[in-house]
């Protein structure tokens, strides 16, 4: 008894020291309130409930009513399907990048223009003036498109002349026969057209060839005195008065020809008539040509030339020449309309 005593002083007086509180008999000592920052964060995270949604198709808007139209259905593409062929059909040919150009006049055009009578014909020299100005030397590392568009404008001009005078966009024009190139024989009573030296006049100028002279107009600006030489070792020479010309001249580019004439070697043609036909002839017998302008299209130069003893005359012309691609030529008759004979194409 008595130790049980001394152990429970014992025991109090320990409580006591630790500051322990001891609560009665039977009673369950208070816990402390918990921190509400940690009670929060020692909850544990309750899921929200699942639940399984079907997934269903958007309903279909209606039409719009009113002022909007409804939007059309996308067009439905077709594709392509290969034309059945028969058997013995031949394939289709392929379509070319570009349009294909229009066939050239062939020989018979001559004859078909001439079918009518006189010939509706361009003025060349209303062509150079409309070709004047531009610059049609291809540069050297020019396109051939870049080339084009330079000098389209200046092309197109000159073909709406031609439609406008002939009703077609070839350049139709004749150059008279020179007389002296049409002789007649009285007795044989025959007109031969041409010579040796061809039917048209050639002509020289300086960076061309190939030229037929088509107009010249010339006038002197002035005199002077002048010393000529003459001889093969260049003597004193003779002062003389010399004329000084000046003017331009107008010419076409035609192959075939030379500075004396064209065409070279011509064969001379005999043409049977009376002396009063021959003598109209004289004044109408022309070339007729069909054609079209040709790369470099317009050409500039120069006719120089220097006084002599027979003839003292400084002449110094500015020469202008029409590049030409010929598609028929023939011996034309301007009073009627009647082809002669043709030159180009040969016949055989």
């Amino acid at each position: 008894m008595l130790r049980a005593t001394v152990m429970l002083v014992g025991a109090l007086a320990l409580a006591a020291c630790a500051g322990l509180d001891i609560g009665l008999p039977g009673e369950p000592a208070a816990e402390p309130a918990p921190d509400p920052v940690v009670a929060a964060a020692a909850a544990p995270a309750t899921p929200p409930p699942t639940e399984t949604t079907a997934v269903r198709p958007a309903p279909t808007q209606p039409a719009p009513t009113g002022d909007l139209a409804p939007a059309a259905p996308p067009p439905v593409v077709t594709p392509p399907t290969e034309p059945v062929r028969s058997a013995l059909a031949p394939p289709s040919p392929p379509v070319p990048s570009s349009p294909v150009p229009a066939p050239r006049p062939t020989g018979a055009a001559c004859a078909e223009l001439a079918a009518g009578g006189p010939i509706r014909e361009i003025d060349l020299d209303m062509v150079r003036r409309l070709l004047r100005g531009g610059d049609y030397r291809r540069g050297a590392f020019e396109t051939n498109g870049s080339y084009r568009a330079r000098i389209v404008a200046k092309l197109e001009s000159v073909e709406a002349l031609a439609v406008e005078r002939t009703g077609r966009p070839d350049l139709v024009f004749s150059l008279p026969i020179p007389a002296y190139r049409l002789t007649y024989d009285a007795d044989a009573h025959v007109l031969s057209i041409g010579s040796e030296l061809g039917l048209l006049r050639g002509g020289s100028a300086i960076g061309m060839g190939d030229f037929i002279l088509v107009s010249s107009s010339e006038r002197q600006i002035g005199s002077h005195l002048a010393t000529i030489a003459y001889g093969a070792r260049g003597g004193a020479g003779i002062q003389q008065e010399v004329a000084k010309i000046t003017g331009d001249q107008l010419g076409i580019i035609l192959p075939g020809g030379s500075s004396m004439g064209w065409p070279a070697n011509y064969a001379r043609l005999h043409v049977p008539m009376t002396a009063n036909e021959a003598a109209a002839a004289k004044q109408a017998f022309a070339v007729l040509f069909v054609g079209r302008l040709q790369e470099p299209y317009f050409i500039t130069g120069e006719f120089i030339q220097e006084p002599k003893l027979g003839d003292p005359v400084d002449k110094h012309l500015t020469v202008e020449a029409l590049k030409i691609a010929v598609d028929c030529a023939a011996v034309y008759d301007r009073s009627s309309g009647r082809l002669i004979r043709q030159i180009l194409p040969a016949t055989g």
